[in-house]
């Protein structure tokens, strides 16, 4: 019943044999999409809800169509803001802008962009992504970044090429992907509140959902959810108007649905319908007894707008929690690929303590986490995390006579050279330090029994001695907060008999002394 296009919504399709779902990258701005422009500078068109979208408002901008496009109203000063909820977290790694404004007005493209994004809220929280030079009359003006998750987009238009009375704009894209492809569905039964009046919702048999809303007597059915997205055909002949189709998209929350219809099977002209849930009780429909049993005929799903598949990618979920209590911990987190320390994800465990990334395989992570009153975290991903698509973060407490050990800090065998590796996590002590100015620790250095017990003894001092001085000398922290002390393998942690546990009792550990 559908008729598919090119540009349309983020669908996985999925095969018996895949064990993950192949992750496709998304514009994420897009109207059809689920984003909802929250703020905007004065526009030449003014949004209207209950229209089409039309040349010069500011909904253009994302409407994925070149030939529509924005315009400020006259003489209107920039700098010029625009924000974006969009539907989910996502992981944005490519920006776009369609800067292939009228030629007839020169000088009012866009010149240059500052790009933010904010996982927080849609006035707090942004961190800046870049500022970005656009070509004069270009329309694809593509700008790769390193992968961030953004759930707010902060888009400041900082200068224009010259025209002291107008700018515009075509089009901006945010291309990523799913923040957690497994977000799962939600039931969306019930009455909603609409720019069209109220909207009942009722599910049959099939799984298909069907219903009415007041706008003109109307009903809906065909209703169908993939993943977050809701496909339905609407009809209004019983009151002499038309009939069509609407696709929507449920919000992280479960609170909204939000995206676009359109008349008959056309999709290039279309309007905004977004719906706020108001009672999971649904309203009595005219079409309850055709439609409660009823499968649609040919359903035809549309096909996937895949500008990208990423087929080297994977998905961790970050799990962050007190190490003493196992309560779950708000904690930023961050993911630098080992080899490029530029290419980072910043983000945080939320109030469960969850935070979802999607990694590309070819590539080495280390992650760090970090969170007030806590001593910071960081370790390498490794093959088990890869191959589990989990990573536990246990962070302690800052409190007196407390031992960490510094799992990830590690030496050439046999010698006092630290491995570029180990550098990391030693950072991590020295911003523990700069942030606790009263703090004072003991750098204790651990070997297993095997060998000589007056040579580990030996080795463990000039370890955690060399441990020390990194600390004192990168991080200008002064000497008389540190002491210390090698243990050989006085205190092994687990059996030394299995070399799989004794590894694990060479290691270098610190103690707060002082605080």
């Amino acid at each position: 019943m559908f008729k598919k296009i090119h540009l349309t919504l983020f669908i996985v399709f999925f095969t018996l044999t895949q064990t993950y779902a192949q992750l496709i990258k998304i514009n994420a701005l897009a109207l059809r999409n689920g984003s909802k422009l929250l703020s905007k500078p004065a526009s030449v068109a003014p949004s209207n809800s209950n229209a089409f979208i039309s040349d010069w408002m500011a909904e253009a901008l994302i409407d994925e169509n070149g030939r529509r496009g924005w315009s400020s109203a006259p003489f209107t000063a920039l700098p010029m803001v625009f924000v974006f909820e969009l539907s989910e977290m996502y992981n944005i790694s490519e920006l776009g802008f369609n800067n292939n404004c009228p030629k007839n007005t020169p000088g009012v493209c866009v010149k240059e962009v500052k790009v933010e994004f904010s996982t927080t809220s849609s006035f707090s929280g942004y961190s800046t992504v870049g500022t970005f030079k656009l070509e004069e009359w270009k329309e694809k003006n593509y700008f790769k970044i390193n992968s961030a998750p953004a759930r707010w987009v902060r888009i400041t238009l900082l200068s224009n090429y010259g025209n002291q009375q107008y700018t515009q704009l075509m089009e901006m894209e945010a291309w990523g992907v799913f923040n957690n492809y497994d977000l799962n569905s939600l039931p969306i039964e019930g009455v909603w509140d609409s720019n069209w009046d109220w909207v009942s919702l009722k599910k049959n048999e099939h799984g298909y959902y069907y219903g009415c809303y007041k706008f003109n007597n109307g009903i809906l059915f065909s209703g169908k959810v993939t993943r977050r997205v809701f496909e339905f055909e609407w009809d209004e002949t019983a009151a002499g108007a038309r009939k069509g189709w609407a696709t929507l998209v449920i919000n992280e929350e479960g609170s909204k649905l939000r995206g676009i219809w359109g008349y008959d099977k056309d999709h290039s002209v279309f309007g905004i319908w977004e719906f706020t849930f108001k009672t999971n009780q649904p309203n009595k429909c005219p079409n309850d007894e055709a439609a409660k049993n009823k499968k649609p005929e040919n359903y035809d799903l549309p096909i996937v707008n895949k500008k990208n598949v990423t087929e080297n990618t994977y998905s961790l979920k970050v799990t962050c929690l007190d190490a003493a209590t196992s309560n779950p911990l708000a904690a930023k987190i961050e993911i630098k690929n080992t080899q490029n320390n530029s290419d980072k994800i910043t983000g945080g465990c939320n109030a469960a303590g969850n935070f979802q990334v999607t990694l590309n395989k070819t590539k080495s992570y280390s992650i760090a986490a970090s969170l007030s009153g806590y001593i910071p975290y960081s370790s390498a991903l490794d093959a088990a995390d890869i191959a589990a698509g989990e990573k536990k973060i246990l962070l302690n407490k800052i409190e007196l006579g407390k031992s960490v050990v510094l799992k990830n800090v590690l030496f050439v065998k046999s010698t006092t050279q630290l491995i570029d590796s180990s550098y990391a996590e030693l950072d991590n002590v020295i911003k523990l330090l700069q942030e606790n100015p009263g703090m004072e620790i003991e750098i204790a250095g651990h070997t297993d029994n095997v060998g000589n017990p007056a040579d580990n003894l030996k080795l463990s001092q000039e370890r955690a001695n060399t441990v020390r001085n990194y600390i004192i000398q990168k991080g200008n922290i002064k000497a008389s907060r540190l002491i210390s002390r090698g243990y050989g393998g006085e205190k092994p942690l687990y059996d030394n008999s299995k070399e799989e546990t004794r590894k694990m009792n060479r290691r270098v550990e610190f103690k707060i002394l002082k605080l």
